[in-house]
C-alpha cells in the first residue's frame, strides 16, 4: 500500500493552548472518521487522547458439537474476532473549546447513521462503517494507519459536578468535561494467520500486530 502523507490535525484551537500544543507535537489524538463508499470525503473527528480506559479482546470462535459417548465436544474453528474498548475524557479549557467539543461529539454521533441517495429507506447506499486510529494502540493497514470497523454506540456523559460554561447564546450550557467511549469491532483488512513455509510457521501480518 502506498505511503500516505502525514495527517493534518483539524482542531480549531490555538497553539497557545498547552494541551493542544503537546497533543500536536506528539500526535496524541484519537481520530475517528466515517467510511464513504461513494468516494465523498467526510471531515474526521479528533479528540485529544486523555484516555481513561483501554482494553482489547481477541477471541477465537469455535463451533462445539457434543456427541453421545464422547467426553469432549468436537470443536471446529470458525474465526477470530478483535474488539477494542476505549474511553476518554474531553476537557474544555475555556468556552470556545467547550463549543468545539460539543460540535465534535455531535458529529461523532451523526457518524452512526447511514447514507441515502433518495427519500426512501430503500435508497440507503452505505452503512455507518468507521475508521479509527490512535498511535500504536489502534493501528492498521487503512489510510493513515487506521483500522476499519463498527460500533453499536458511542457513550456521551457530561460530568455535571464539573459545571458548565454559559454565555447566554443559543448553544445553551457547554460542559466543561465530557466522558466518552465506545466498543469498536474491528473488520480486518490485512492478511492474518500463519503461513507454512517448509517446516516453519511464518506470520502473514505486520510484525507489530495488533
Amino acid at each position: 500500500m502506498p505511503k500516505l502523507p502525514p495527517y493534518q490535525h483539524v482542531s480549531k484551537r490555538s497553539a497557545s493552548d498547552p494541551t493542544t500544543t503537546y497533543a500536536n507535537n506528539n500526535d496524541l489524538y484519537i481520530r475517528i472518521e466515517r467510511v464513504s463508499k461513494k468516494g465523498n470525503q467526510l471531515k474526521p473527528v479528533e479528540f485529544k487522547a486523555a484516555i481513561t480506559n483501554y482494553s482489547e479482546n481477541i477471541t477465537a470462535n469455535w463451533n462445539e458439537e457434543t456427541v453421545f459417548g464422547k467426553m469432549d465436544p468436537i470443536a471446529t474453528y470458525q474465526n477470530t474476532q478483535r474488539v477494542i474498548s476505549i474511553s476518554w475524557t474531553v476537557i474544555a479549557m475555556d468556552y470556545g473549546e467547550g463549543k468545539e467539543n460539543l460540535e465534535k461529539a455531535s458529529r461523532l454521533q451523526k457518524f452512526l447513521y447511514p447514507a441515502y441517495d433518495g427519500a426512501q429507506a430503500t435508497d440507503m447506499v452505505d452503512s455507518p462503517l468507521l475508521r479509527m486510529s490512535f498511535l500504536n494502540f489502534i493501528k492498521g493497514e487503512g489510510p493513515n494507519g487506521s483500522l476499519m470497523g463498527y460500533t453499536s454506540q458511542f457513550s456521551y456523559s457530561p460530568v455535571l459536578e464539573d459545571g458548565f460554561f454559559h454565555d447566554h447564546d443559543p448553544s445553551g450550557l457547554i460542559p466543561k468535561r465530557i466522558e466518552m467511549g465506545c466498543e469498536f469491532k474491528v473488520l480486518h483488512e490485512e492478511e492474518l494467520g500463519w503461513k507454512i513455509e517448509g517446516e516453519e510457521y511464518v506470520w502473514r501480518g505486520r510484525d507489530e500486530f495488533p
